[in-house]
């Protein structure tokens, strides 16, 4: 299931569904530690988000982009829509 978040003072929203978040990862054969590795977001911060206990910040979101490419918002784990 998906959460959704809600920036204030720029009215983006990001929906993040940590199930498929994880289901990237280990699609990959990848660890927590791995993936805290290549993106430089702490292993902590990383299971939050697969649990879906807190939204990444804009900087995390850059490195998961960057590490996971298209698949990440394909596969429908991390979606940010910016107010219009």
């Amino acid at each position: 299931m998906a959460r959704t978040w809600y920036h204030p003072k720029t009215g983006a929203r990001t929906i993040l569904d940590g199930t498929r978040l994880r289901g990237l990862r280990e699609g990959m054969g990848m660890s927590l530690p791995d993936v805290a590795r290549e993106t430089r977001c702490s292993v902590a911060s990383l299971s939050v988000w697969e649990n879906e206990g807190a939204c990444p910040s804009a900087e995390s979101i850059a490195a998961l982009r960057a590490f996971y490419g298209a698949a990440l918002e394909e596969s429908g784990a991390l979606t940010v829509s910016h107010a219009e």
